[in-house]
């Protein structure tokens, strides 16, 4: 009895240790992503996620659907199909920052990709781990980590970060 009582303790706390998974929605079609009060296509819409909602935490899922953080207290669902998991990471490099390298019609290896962004240590990036290539890490700065241009624009930033550039943090 005692042994299942430690490996339950040892195994929650791993658990908890881990770092969370975010919700995005994506930005293809009408960028958009409801948030509905229960996991079915029939419960009342609370909300509605656009391309430049921040991310949601993940607190489980259930199928096919997210239970996501909103704010305050409130939660809510929203279909897997909408939306892809983001992870946060800080860019921690013996060299002082990572290069973000091209995703766009490159031939070869990812390491030889043209240099799209250089972001120094301390910045913090969203990850798609779903698209990771090897130990290339897909960079997505949809979210609260949005970049603007000399005219106040929104810049969409996508490329890869390899691993070893990378910690990731809660």
């Amino acid at each position: 009895m005692k042994k299942i009582a430690l490996f339950l303790t040892v195994l929650l706390s791993s658990a908890a240790a881990q770092a969370a998974d975010y919700f995005l929605p994506y930005t293809e079609c009408d960028g958009s992503a409801n948030v509905r009060s229960a996991p079915d296509t029939r419960s009342k819409i609370m909300t509605v996620l656009d391309y430049e909602s921040k991310k949601h935490k993940i607190l489980s899922k259930q199928g096919k659907w997210f239970h996501i953080q909103l704010d305050g207290h409130r939660t809510g669902y929203v279909h897997q199909s909408q939306g892809f998991i983001v992870h946060n990471y800080v860019v921690a490099s013996p060299d002082g920052s990572a290069n973000v390298r091209s995703i766009d019609y490159f031939k070869g290896p990812i390491g030889q990709a043209e240099i799209i962004k250089t972001l120094p240590n301390g910045t913090y990036v969203q990850i798609v781990p779903s698209l990771r290539k090897g130990d290339w890490l897909l960079y997505d700065n949809q979210g609260a980590y949005t970049e603007k241009n000399e005219y106040g624009h929104h810049v969409s930033i996508q490329g890869y970060i390899h691993k070893s550039q990378l910690r990731r943090v809660e």
